[in-house]
């Protein structure tokens, strides 16, 4: 006989994705890289760079100063009107302040999924810091069930569609 006290566990709502917000950051960032590709670079203000969640010259304001750049997720906090919390770092080049939290201590990642609406699972491979361009509009076209579709002059290989729609249907602890 069954056990009626116990209640069967039942599985969390997935969070429901803001198309709008996903699509504004990756035309954000697509328009970011094409700047870099005809000789600007992420060193202007506010640019594309995945591998940082946020990244400036030291005292220099995130939205207007040279030396900025952010990943989606970091772009995603900034647009959204939370307030970044810069730390210090030295490099080669002269004085950086990088950040991974909001003022609260909260993580940029933890802020940014749940203002796209992201999974745990799908933010860890949208945020990932190997992503190209054509990479998060794959992930993007995947996570939204084609809402999202890459713009003309992103080409996404069949291989890449394939390769992250198994990622992304992968058990996350698995990995």
């Amino acid at each position: 006989m069954p056990d009626t006290a116990t209640a069967p566990e039942v599985a969390p709502e997935a969070p429901t994705i803001d198309v709008a917000l996903l699509r504004k950051e990756l035309e954000w960032a697509t328009a970011e890289a094409v700047a870099a590709q005809v000789g600007y670079s992420a060193t202007r203000a506010g640019g594309w760079a995945q591998r940082v969640y946020a990244m400036r010259q030291r005292g220099a304001d995130e939205n207007t100063a040279c030396g900025s750049a952010f990943c989606i997720a970091g772009r995603t906090v900034v647009d959204t009107g939370h307030e970044i919390e810069w730390q210090g770092t030295r490099n080669p080049g002269g004085w950086y302040e990088v950040a991974i939290t909001v003022k609260g201590g909260e993580t940029i990642a933890e802020v940014a999924r749940v203002e796209l609406g992201l999974t745990h699972h799908q933010a860890s491979i949208l945020f990932s810091s190997s992503n190209s361009i054509r990479d998060l509009w794959a992930i993007a076209a995947q996570i939204t069930g084609g809402e999202i579709t890459p713009p003309p002059g992103v080409e996404v290989s069949a291989e890449a569609r394939a390769w992250f729609a198994a990622l992304l249907q992968a058990d996350p602890v698995a990995y």
